[in-house]
């Protein structure tokens, strides 16, 4: 049995491949969404999270806002 965390890593290099090779581009007028994959809190760093971006574009400073939770976009 593959740990869960090497399956993770597995997927996300599986994204980036096949973004790649279909050549997807994110539009620059659309709404920025997407997915929050994992979360944590670090030492020094506040929250950190691992998201698959579906739409738009993320710049720092952006507002991210997840349920009833918000936060600004620190570090990419």
């Amino acid at each position: 049995m593959i740990p869960r965390n090497q399956e993770l890593i597995v997927s996300i290099e599986n994204i980036l491949i096949l973004g790649e090779v279909l050549e997807i581009k994110a539009s620059l007028t659309q709404r920025s969404e997407g997915t929050i994959i994992e979360s944590k809190r670090e030492q020094g760093r506040g929250v950190v999270a691992s998201i698959i971006q579906q739409r738009g574009i993320l710049n720092k400073g952006d507002i991210v806002v997840a349920g009833s939770q918000w936060g600004k976009i620190r570090a990419i």
